[in-house]
């Protein structure tokens, strides 16, 4: 956990697994496999993978870089059901 002053900044593993989780749905729907979105995107297959099993907390620029692949806007592997 890191400490921000008053703010406790830690990761939130209900948040990435879900995060992951909308991603794999998006991809599968584009009909990619993680190679084909990791190559598009130019970010390692291992990344993709780690993404959507919400173990590594991207960055915002990696995903919008996987928005744009996905043809989505960036908000849509933000909402949750």
């Amino acid at each position: 956990m890191f400490q921000f002053g008053n703010m406790n900044l830690q990761r939130d593993p209900v948040f990435l697994i879900k995060l992951g989780g909308n991603l794999r749905k998006f991809r599968l729907n584009k009909g990619l496999t993680q190679e084909m979105l990791a190559d598009k995107a130019e970010i390692q297959r291992s990344q993709v993978t780690r993404i959507e099993r919400g173990t590594t907390n991207p960055t915002i620029n990696t995903l919008k870089v996987i928005a744009e692949v996905l043809e989505i806007d960036l908000k849509l592997l933000l909402e949750f059901d």
